[in-house]
Order: C-alpha cells, then structure tokens, then sequence
C-alpha cells in the first residue's frame, strides 16, 4: 500500500512545477556535500603531486580552509534558495531553467577535469548522478519556457556565478 501510495505521489510531483524547483536544491546540495568532504585535502595532494602537470592559473589558487569552502557553499546555497523563491513566485521558469543548465555545464567541467588529471575529482560522481536526474527533470519541463530566452539567459547566469564565486573567494580569503 505504502509503495502504491509514493509511486502516485512521485507520479504528481513529476508533473508539478514545484518538482523543478525542489529538485534542483536537493541536488546541489548532494553534489556540494561530497566537494566538501574530500575538495581541501584532495586540493592540497593535488598540488603537492600534480604540479608540474596543473595549468599555472591553478598553482597560484589558494586552497580554501574546510570551513572557508563550507562557507562558500552555503552561500551559494542560500542564493540559489533565494533566487529559486523569487523564479517561482513570478514565474521566471526560464531563468532557473538557465541555472540548472549553468550547474550542468559546471558540471562537465569536472568532468573535463577528471579527464584532464586522469583521477577522481571532488563532486564528480554525485555531479555526473545530479547531472543525469536535472537533465531527465529538464527535459519534461522544457516545453514550458522559450528557449531561446533560455539560451540567451545561461550564459548571463554564468557570469553571474562566477562573479559571485569570485567576490566570494576575495571575502573568504
């Protein structure tokens, strides 16, 4: 009964919007608990075993304390709550659609950067899950907003994360 009971709800929430918008978070976040549990000590192996193979804008980073990074995420965290709040009460789908492909595209960088290092990085396994599930959510709902918005939103929405990720790591330092 209790199975019948989750597949119907599961079976509403696809087709709710709201399902778009809880998603997301809970998927970020999965994928930034495991760059926090492993990103500072893998970092600093990294550069110590690595270092004539890193490109020389990655030698001269600072490796984040485990709290700073923490911090980092959670302020990350808190804007995409924020602007998921303000995307869903006037309905700018489109934006956080863009979002959710701008997280997609941050992650196949780290998968570029497995590739590139030949090893495991932080954020990759539960990147490349979260990557597979948003891309299956987005897919149901892309019928809902105007691509070509979205197209021309997403690269906006990366400089915006990386303008954010920059202020943030000056701030943190």
């Amino acid at each position: 009964m209790q199975i019948i009971n989750l597949i119907e709800f599961w079976g509403k929430m696809s087709d709710s919007i709201i399902f778009l918008y809880l998603s997301f978070p809970i998927l970020f976040m999965f994928h930034e608990l495991e760059e926090i549990a492993f990103m500072t000590e893998w970092m600093n192996r990294l550069k110590k075993d690595k270092l004539g193979k890193l490109p020389q804008l990655f030698k001269k980073l600072d490796t984040p304390s485990h709290q700073n990074f923490t911090l980092i995420v959670f302020e990350e965290y808190f804007l995409i709550i924020i602007i998921a709040g303000i995307c869903y009460l006037f309905s700018y789908h489109a934006f956080y659609v863009a979002l959710i492909i701008s997280y997609n595209i941050h992650i196949l960088i780290h998968v570029m950067q497995a590739f590139f290092l030949k090893s495991y990085v932080p954020g990759l396994i539960s990147g490349v899950l979260s990557f597979s599930i948003l891309t299956i959510i987005l897919s149901t709902y892309i019928n809902i907003v105007d691509l070509n918005l979205v197209l021309f939103l997403t690269p906006i929405n990366l400089l915006i994360v990386f303008i954010n990720l920059f202020i943030i790591h000056k701030i943190i330092r």
